[in-house]
């Protein structure tokens, strides 16, 4: 699909089956099908427009409702989503600054993540994300 793009179509997508010889667990799971997509100097922002015409398209081309309950949750898919900076959640989930914490493996040690001294800023927002935020 990329080569697609450096060749000039300016817009290309895919529907596939994928997998992926990796472990199973309640996210991940080896075999998917997966929508990829490229757009020539298309944005985030482009991106995310785009994620908000397709789920729509999609849940109701499979005859549902936008609203819907999964696992106990009510969920609604009417765009616009919520656009939420990933260090304001954590601040939220955790009372941790990402932004402003000048020692951040010991402030997720405090919130009871654990991080390995090597890991790097990027790393350590990432666990603390996917532990607090996430879960």
């Amino acid at each position: 699909l990329k080569r697609l793009i450096v060749g000039g179509i300016d817009k290309v997508y895919e529907i596939g089956r994928v997998f992926r010889n990796e472990g199973l667990s309640p996210r991940h799971n080896p075999e998917f099908t997966m929508f990829e997509f490229y757009e020539a100097y298309s944005d985030y922002e482009d991106v995310m427009r785009l994620t908000e015409d397709v789920i729509p398209y999609a849940i109701k081309a499979a005859g549902r409702s936008l609203q819907l309950s999964y696992q106990g949750e009510e969920l609604d898919f009417t765009p616009p989503y919520p656009r939420r900076k990933m260090a304001d959640l954590i601040k939220e989930a955790t009372g941790v600054d990402v932004l402003g914490e000048p020692e951040l493996h010991p402030a997720a040690a405090r919130v009871g993540v654990s991080v390995e001294p090597a890991m790097s800023w990027g790393f350590v927002v990432n666990e603390l994300y996917e532990k607090k935020v996430e879960s």
